[in-house]
């Protein structure tokens, strides 16, 4: 169900392994620098209407914490990545393997990751008040993968 906090079959599930192309042409961004950190993807398109209302809840959820946010484009091109809502600061699955490995996610789609890269959380599609306590909940399991972690 779209809008849904999706835990169950993804309780503690380990975070695929993973390479990112930046749409502001940085360097790629490998899962394996991301070791040891929490961290939320938000997967949007540049024609996705409501992605730009999903990044300005999870950034409200972000606001006081440490967790670093990922806006990851599921365009076609690199180009159309860059013009999306997070413009140069996105990163682009560019064959989607990242996507296809996560279940072939939708957009929009919000990955809470804790530091020891189990999926804490994927919440996809409207983002309204509940979602955003949904991930608030996760994001305090996340920084240090126990419970609390974060106030």
């Amino acid at each position: 169900m779209l809008g849904t906090l999706l835990t169950a079959a993804l309780a503690l599930a380990a975070m695929p392994a993973f390479q990112l192309e930046s749409a502001g042409g940085a360097a790629p961004l490998r899962s394996s620098a991301l070791a040891g950190k929490p961290y939320v993807l938000q997967f949007f398109a540049s024609w996705c209407t409501s992605c730009a209302s999903v990044k300005d809840g999870v950034a409200a959820a972000l606001a006081a914490s440490p967790v670093r946010y990922l806006p990851v484009s599921l365009d076609e091109d690199v180009a159309s990545a860059a013009r999306g809502f997070a413009g140069k600061d996105a990163w682009f699955d560019a064959d989607r393997a990242l996507a296809t490995a996560l279940g072939d996610v939708a957009v929009p789609t919000v990955v809470v990751v804790d530091a020891a890269g189990r999926i804490r959380a994927r919440i996809a599609g409207h983002f309204g008040a509940a979602q955003r306590g949904e991930l608030e909940s996760a994001l305090r399991l996340s920084p240090l993968g126990t419970e609390g972690a974060v106030p």
